[in-house]
């Protein structure tokens, strides 16, 4: 029975990542408009100065990157990976091109990456494990996500502050960040671009602050602030947010998210 269980849960676990791809995001630091070529082929019709594409299965692409300014020449990267550090699970990756304004030298640098974890595994109701572990029984599978198999139940990773390691960005980095964030129209590029800048960095409040003033709706507000809790600096100071938000019940809301972290 055992034996049994466990050849549905290896095929469960295949065909997770068999459907699953990764994403890269190239953005350029001083807002050169650019088009990107993945293994030769035009990814982007109108050139951008942030470029992300999706949907990848590939563990490596070759990249070029090609300025509408003719002036500056073409980047070409070989072997970019869209893998996570364990070099199986795809995840969304980051990179910036840095132009030197001196010299004008580009280069195309890993800036940071998403591991893709999330409701994939809750997507998998086509697949049937006739013989289930005993009730409530969790079985780990695919990076320490534990899941409750007779109700579909899963777990996140832990991302409680306390256990959150990352350096603090500097004004210039910011700066950088804020400027790549307002270029977008809508929230849902904005917000992609705000997460990715939480992955792997710390931010004071006040700078939680601007990038949340950058969103159009208070659910994309509530979301981002949610989210950027565990890498604050001083944390102390996290509900001056609350007047970002325009409306009494966002507001209580987002106090009752702190409260609730109390």
């Amino acid at each position: 029975m055992k034996k049994l269980f466990s050849i549905y849960l290896i095929f469960f676990s295949c065909i997770i990542f068999a459907q699953t791809g990764g994403s890269l995001t190239i953005l350029c630091d001083n807002s050169e408009m650019f088009f990107v070529y993945l293994n030769g082929e035009l990814q982007n019709k109108q050139p951008k100065s942030s470029v992300t594409i999706k949907n990848l299965n590939q563990r490596y692409y070759n990249v070029k990157v090609s300025f509408e300014n003719t002036a500056l020449k073409n980047i070409t990267k070989n072997y970019v990976s869209i893998l996570g550090r364990d070099g199986k699970t795809f995840e969304d990756a980051f990179y910036k091109i840095k132009i030197d304004s001196k010299t004008k030298k580009k280069k195309l640098n890993y800036y940071s990456g998403k591991e893709i974890l999330p409701e994939i595994y809750a997507k998998q109701d086509i697949l049937v494990i006739n013989q289930d572990p005993s009730p409530n029984q969790n079985v780990t599978i695919n990076n320490g996500i534990n899941i409750t198999i007779n109700n579909k139940e899963k777990s996140k990773p832990n991302l409680d502050r306390k256990e959150r390691k990352c350096p603090e960005m500097n004004s210039t980095e910011f700066e950088i960040a804020m400027k790549s964030i307002q270029k977008e129209n809508f929230d849902e590029q904005k917000l992609a671009i705000a997460q990715n800048i939480i992955l792997n960095n710390c931010l004071k409040t006040n700078q939680i602050a601007q990038i949340t003033k950058t969103f159009s709706f208070a659910d994309n507000q509530l979301k981002f602030t949610e989210q950027a809790y565990s890498v604050c600096i001083d944390i102390k100071n996290y509900y001056l947010i609350k007047d970002v938000f325009s409306f009494k019940i966002d507001q209580e809301k987002f106090m009752s998210f702190i409260n609730s972290k109390k």
